[in-house]
Order: C-alpha cells, then sequence, then structure tokens
C-alpha cells in the first residue's frame, strides 16, 4: 500500500500540473520531503497527512483514487457529493498504512 500511495501522489501532482518545488511551497514542506514521500514513503505520519490535507481538501483530489490500483475506475478529481464518504475511507486505509509501517519498523 505505501508504494501504490506513494506513486499515486507523484501522479495527483503531475495531473495538477505542478512541480516538486511548487507542491511543496503550497503544502508548507522543504521539496525533498515531497520527494520522500513520492518515492520511498519514508517520513513522518504527521507530514503524509499534510500532504494528504493539501491534495484531497485544498485540490480535490479523490481519496478513493489515491488508495486504489492503477487502472481503476474511480476519477482523479471528487465529485461534490461523495467526498465526505471518501475521506473516511481515506482515514481507515490510512490507519492501516501506519500499523503497516510500524510493524514493519519494528
Amino acid at each position: 500500500m505505501q508504494e501504490r500511495l506513494s506513486n499515486r501522489l507523484r501522479e495527483a501532482r503531475i495531473e495538477l500540473g505542478l512541480t516538486q518545488a511548487e507542491a511543496a511551497s503550497a503544502i508548507g514542506i522543504k521539496q525533498p520531503m515531497l520527494h520522500r514521500a513520492e518515492t520511498s514513503m519514508e517520513i513522518s505520519s504527521h507530514r503524509l497527512l499534510h500532504i494528504l490535507d493539501y491534495y484531497i481538501n485544498q485540490r480535490r483530489v479523490n481519496p478513493a483514487w489515491l488508495l486504489s490500483e492503477p487502472n481503476t475506475a474511480f476519477d482523479i478529481i471528487a465529485g461534490e457529493s461523495k467526498v465526505e464518504e471518501k475521506k473516511l475511507q481515506l482515514l481507515k486505509a490510512f490507519r492501516e498504512t501506519l500499523d503497516e509501517m510500524d510493524q514493519s519498523s519494528e
């Protein structure tokens, strides 16, 4: 899941027409931090939440798309009607990812 999410973060940024430097500035982090999120997910959960908040809440990236496998039927930009439901799904999946990260670091 970590690799899939990191790839989706990169794809979302590119789809939005942003460079890493532009996205990092808008998020409030340094560009190397965003690079790590997009390549290896070697960042704190706190920073990851900032990144996800920016893409989902400010740029309306579809949480279901962020968590889905490639070639799924989800649109990259969320429609207004299902945003809250998708946010809840994202939070659940994010918690599972954090649990996986914690287990792999032990």
